[in-house]
């Protein structure tokens, strides 16, 4: 092999797939335009979700009694917050949430009556879905002394779910409204619904969205305050396979189980007994040493392995394409091999140029979606995500486009060379992607972790390899393997697509 000649050619082809305006929209588009602008609306979109979903309200079927005692259960489990212990400290001043202080400050007997504090939870409710609209309005005015900020924040997120999602933002109506379906059919009831006497309409009500979740708390539940030893059944319907059903279904049973967990511990204290009673044994708080970003990243370690995979296996595929079987079209190949130079030598050339492609297309893949993850997403979901992606992770990610686009080049040479079109060389190179998405789920798949056997197998070594360089742990010994597999497989393909080469009955088969 000479290394001009192989130069030679491959400027020449490279040169002429430059010129191609389908090339250049594979190579150009789909990395740096189409993916910024996906991130971007797809960070636009979550957030506006996510937003949504937090502010959204529920309608609940209950009785005007069952109501008023879910807000019993719901103030018994805010007084025992520390939220309420910042609010009574209200004057010092130690607190100062925005929708707080937009809501006109505390009410009276706001600790003493339910029905205030479900009032009054309903009024930072509408606020509150006031501040989601305006994305400009922050949630602290200013930061407060002594550090507070932080235990400001913390409580305001069990304050948020407790008080505004699970109070304010559920709407309660009575179920007398609720009638069955117009036209009588078989219907068999849900066994908690047998014996109930709206059982039609409740189980069509939240088969229609009429209604979310229904709930009903007996009359029994008077008695749990004298008697230390009574035990009430709850009733709470609804679907889990509807989200809005689920979701109200989940706002109920989080307040119920707070309530009921500050009644567990008025108890002991009629007891005399301490609420460590219950919990000889508990884990200290903090063991987990993964940070934020590294468990964030860890999650998109197992999805890169497939963009990278795709954007090598986009960038490969049409240059070679038209390297062989298009030359074979054009009738442009017998003129290459005519000339003095080895075959060898022209698949050599040809491989590099696919490479060449492939790997800029993998290369501006993962450099387009480093910077659209960390430039383009709003404010709210990097901050939400809390990722970090150092040098050497992006760097580490980068090698790792170099494998998957030696195998690919080798493949989609020795399958353009073997084809009679343009067109069927696209039908033999089709089928390959989806010999992509077990390779790609690989880096998701659970125990499966880098070894050296693993290592040997081409494109899933890439996946285990990107979720390790992801995570911030790479091992150049897997990675001299991984580099090792995907270049035997490279040259099986070359010397199978120069055995092509000297075969004249398959360059010129029609």
């Amino acid at each position: 092999m000479k290394a001009r000649t192989i130069f030679t050619i491959w400027r020449k082809e490279t040169i002429d797939l430059l010129r191609d305006r389908k090339t250049l929209l594979t190579l150009l588009l789909l990395p740096t335009v189409l993916l910024p602008l996906l991130t971007l609306a797809m960070g636009r979109l979550v957030v506006s979700l996510a937003t949504r979903e937090m502010t959204r309200e529920v309608t609940v079927a209950a009785s005007p009694e069952t109501r008023d005692r879910y807000y019993s259960i719901a103030h018994q489990a805010f007084l025992a917050s520390d939220m309420a212990r910042l609010l009574r400290e209200w004057d010092r001043p130690a607190f100062s949430w925005l929708p707080v202080r937009l809501a006109g400050g505390l009410p009276e007997n706001l600790f003493t009556d339910p029905s205030v504090y479900a009032n009054w939870c309903r009024e930072i409710a509408v606020l509150t879905r006031q501040m989601a609209e305006n994305p400009t309005m922050d949630l602290l005015e200013k930061p407060l002394p002594g550090g507070a900020d932080s235990i400001a924040m913390s409580d305001a997120g069990e304050f948020f779910d407790l008080a505004i999602r699970s109070v304010g933002l559920v709407n309660f109506v009575e179920p007398d409204f609720l009638v069955g379906p117009e036209r009588e059919t078989e219907w068999s009831p849900p066994p908690i619904l047998r014996e109930h006497p709206r059982a039609r309409g409740i189980h069509h009500g939240l088969l229609t969205g009429d209604i979310d979740a229904y709930l009903d708390i007996p009359d029994a539940f008077a008695d749990l305050r004298g008697d230390d030893f009574a035990r009430v059944v709850l009733m709470l319907v609804h679907d889990s396979t509807l989200p809005r059903s689920q979701e109200a279904a989940t706002r109920l049973r989080k307040t119920i189980e707070a309530g009921g967990r500050e009644l567990v511990s008025q108890r002991l204290a009629n007891l005399d007994m301490d609420g460590r009673f219950l919990d000889p044994l508990i884990i200290a708080e903090g063991g987990n040493v993964a940070s934020q970003s590294r468990q964030i990243m860890a999650i998109f370690g197992g999805i890169l392995p497939y963009l990278i995979l795709l954007f090598a296996y986009m960038g490969g595929m049409y240059p070679a394409a038209d390297l062989g079987a298009g030359e074979k079209e054009r009738q442009t190949l017998e003129t290459l091999l005519l000339s003095p130079v080895p075959r060898i030598d022209i698949a050599v050339a040809k491989y590099l140029v696919i490479l060449g492609f492939s790997l800029a297309a993998a290369l501006l893949g993962v450099l387009s979606l480093a910077g659209s993850l960390f430039f383009l997403l709003p404010p709210p979901v990097l901050t939400l995500i809390g990722a970090e992606l150092g040098v050497g992770q992006l760097v580490a990610v980068t090698l790792l486009t170099i494998p998957p686009a030696a195998a690919f080049s080798g493949i989609f040479l020795a399958i353009s060379i073997y084809s009679r079109s343009y067109r069927e060389a696209q039908n033999y190179m089709g089928p390959l992607a989806l010999l992509l998405i077990l390779p790609g789920a690989a880096g998701m798949l659970p125990g499966i972790e880098p070894s050296w056997q693993l290592s040997l197998v081409p494109l899933v070594n890439v996946s285990l390899l990107c979720r390790e360089a992801v995570k911030g742990s790479f091992d150049m010994v897997h990675y001299g393997l991984t580099i090792g597999s995907c270049a035997l497989l490279a040259m099986i393909c070359i010397a199978f697509a120069v055995w092509l080469f000297r075969r004249e009955e398959v360059l010129f088969r029609v």
